[in-house]
């Protein structure tokens, strides 16, 4: 397999899909045309409090996506560079993207789980990385 090819295609992905992903945070409407449309609603008939919570699911499915785009940039780059910083630094920015966005979402929907979401987001930004004792990523398998 071509390292370099694969390098690249994760580096385009992940920057091409940050727009997917800020849409769904600050550009997407509650309710699109087409949405309205097949549920058959009427516009004027959709209780505000609906629309203020699909403005947060949204913003929430949006820190996903940028989470996600984060770390198959940064994989990629690693692969370019042969620099492990960027797993871990692209890993850590993905966690507080993803997981800050989630926890800001149950935090404004006062959720009943917000402690447990709480824990593990604490729990997932103390680990220095997911990979390897000391932090660093393993050079490949082991040979054992």
């Amino acid at each position: 397999m071509n390292t370099r090819l694969v390098a690249r295609l994760l580096v385009a992905v992940g920057l091409l899909t940050v727009g997917t992903g800020f849409y769904l945070m600050v550009l997407r409407p509650p309710l699109l045309p087409e949405d309205i449309r097949f549920a058959g609603l009427d516009p004027s008939a959709v209780p505000v409090g609906l629309l203020r919570w699909l403005e947060i699911v949204f913003r929430t499915w949006g820190g996903f996506v940028l989470g996600f785009d984060v770390s198959l940039a940064g994989y990629g780059v690693f692969l370019t560079t042969g620099r492990d910083a960027w797993i871990r630094y692209g890993l850590a920015a993905a966690l507080v993207v993803s997981f800050g966005q989630f926890l800001a979402s149950n935090w404004m929907l006062r959720s009943d789980f917000l402690m447990l979401i709480g824990g593990c987001s604490c729990w997932h930004l103390q680990r220095p990385s997911a990979s390897s004792p000391g932090g660093r990523i393993a050079d490949g398998p082991s040979q054992g």
